[in-house]
């Protein structure tokens, strides 16, 4: 799952947002979100503040550790 993924998911399973609602929340137009959603990759920045709009938190785990039950794992962007 991409960064893009975890948001659209998260939007999907909450029955509060919409993608709209959630451009509104960060201060941003539907056009402006349309297109950064539409990226190849999502700068960190606006990855974290979505998904703390969403109630969630972006967390870095070292390899090892256990990934907690509902975390949702982010894959590295294929290489060309």
């Amino acid at each position: 799952m991409n960064a893009q993924e975890v948001v659209r998911k998260l939007v999907e399973d909450s029955k509060l947002w919409s993608q709209n609602s959630l451009a509104k929340a960060m201060g941003l137009s539907s056009q402006a979100m349309s297109n950064r959603m539409n990226r190849e990759d999502l700068k960190v920045g606006f990855f974290a503040k979505a998904v703390g709009v969403l109630g969630c938190k972006l967390v870095v785990l070292p390899p090892q550790a256990d990934v907690p039950r509902g975390a949702i794992v982010i894959d590295p962007p294929a290489k060309n």
